[in-house]
């Protein structure tokens, strides 16, 4: 995190909490980052930052992180352990459960 500087990470997991997608896609542009760049290292309140935009109802972009992650990234970080734990139906479960399936090999 010490590359990104603690401020822009604050600024990002506002971004999150907020459910502000469109700031925080610009901001990810002003500084000519991709989110699967800075998403294993910024931890919002000790949270990822799908599960930090989950537990305050920030799903648009909640969903938006969940696309734009590495699988390998989504699973090192405990993603979809957690996501498991959710309501079968919940959105950001739903997604990330589809991403995994559709990436599985076909027997």
């Amino acid at each position: 995190m010490n590359s990104f500087g603690e401020d822009l990470a604050l600024l990002f997991c506002s971004h999150v909490l907020t459910n502000d997608s469109n700031a925080f896609r610009n901001k990810l542009r002003e500084h000519r980052l991709r989110i699967r760049d800075i998403y294993p290292r910024i931890r919002c309140n000790g949270e990822t930052m799908i599960q930090f935009a989950e537990r305050h109802g920030s799903t648009e972009i909640g969903l938006f992180i969940v696309h734009s992650v590495l699988h390998a990234d989504l699973q090192q970080a405990g993603d979809l352990s957690w996501a498991q734990k959710l309501p079968y139906n919940h959105p950001i479960n739903s997604v990330l459960r589809e991403r995994f399936e559709s990436s599985a090999p076909q027997q």
